[in-house]
């Protein structure tokens, strides 16, 4: 059996249009491009504590050589933004 929802605003129903797009964006998880990890992902690559990769992160984007962007990705079985960092020539545009 198939489950309708019911999309509704403070005003009433809303479109079904508008209700088809909200669906697809929440179904939707991108792939962050290449050379663009997290925080986590940095230090394990690195090889150092988290605390210790945020440090130079945050540093390496003060100077510029790191730049953010947010990803919408599938964590525990949501899609969460998340930031992620990479070098400036790859930022996704």
């Amino acid at each position: 059996m198939r489950r309708v929802i019911q999309v509704t605003s403070r005003k009433g129903p809303i479109d079904p249009m508008l209700a088809a797009i909200i669906s697809e964006i929440h179904k939707t998880a991108e792939k962050p491009a290449k050379g663009f990890m997290t925080k986590n992902e940095w230090a394990e690559k690195w090889g150092i504590h988290r605390s210790q990769a945020s440090r130079y992160v945050q540093q390496a984007l003060k100077t510029g050589m790191m730049v953010m962007q947010s990803y919408r990705v599938m964590l525990k079985g949501r899609i969460t933004k998340v930031k992620h960092f990479g070098s400036p020539s790859r930022k996704a545009s």
